[in-house]
């Protein structure tokens, strides 16, 4: 399967093979759709949020197996930035790990929830922990409002 990229009505959508490389083609895509869209002073925001959100889905979501796929999207929903990341795999124990504070310095991996909650107000899961939605307030009524003059919230 290859990557099935679709942009419509301030919009995007990829579906790829769970494989890390497909993780910078989306990122490209990414930034495109938020220039697109006269988002370009959030895009390093949204694309570390979005690596960390496909990271995870890939690496531990999929087993990395390429035969799973990840669906992420990514719209504006009126003063919402909407981001959507979904697997093939067995979802996680989300409530837990939310409550778990920050790893260790020395740590490996555990810190890419801590960064989504720095840069996005609302964080859910669904009840199996496959599926993460991230909400990011957008200044100045969304699209519409002041261009490069948007700020985290």
């Amino acid at each position: 399967m290859i990557l099935d990229i679709e942009r419509k009505n301030k919009k995007l959508e990829i579906c790829f093979p769970s494989m890390t490389g497909n993780i910078d083609i989306a990122a490209m895509e990414t930034e495109k759709f938020l220039i697109e869209n006269s988002f370009k002073d959030i895009a390093f925001d949204v694309i570390l949020v979005m690596r960390e959100a496909l990271t995870n889905a890939v690496k531990y979501g999929s087993g990395e197996n390429s035969r799973k796929k990840v669906k992420y999207s990514l719209k504006i929903e009126g003063n919402f930035l909407v981001m959507k990341v979904e697997d093939e795999g067995e979802g996680f124990d989300w409530k837990k790990k939310l409550k778990q504070g920050l790893p260790m310095v020395d740590s490996s991996s555990g810190r890419g929830l801590a960064i989504m909650k720095s840069y996005f107000r609302i964080i859910k899961y669904n009840k199996k922990g496959n599926v993460l939605t991230l909400y990011k307030k957008l200044l100045n009524g969304g699209v519409n409002g002041k261009k490069n003059n948007q700020k985290n919230i």
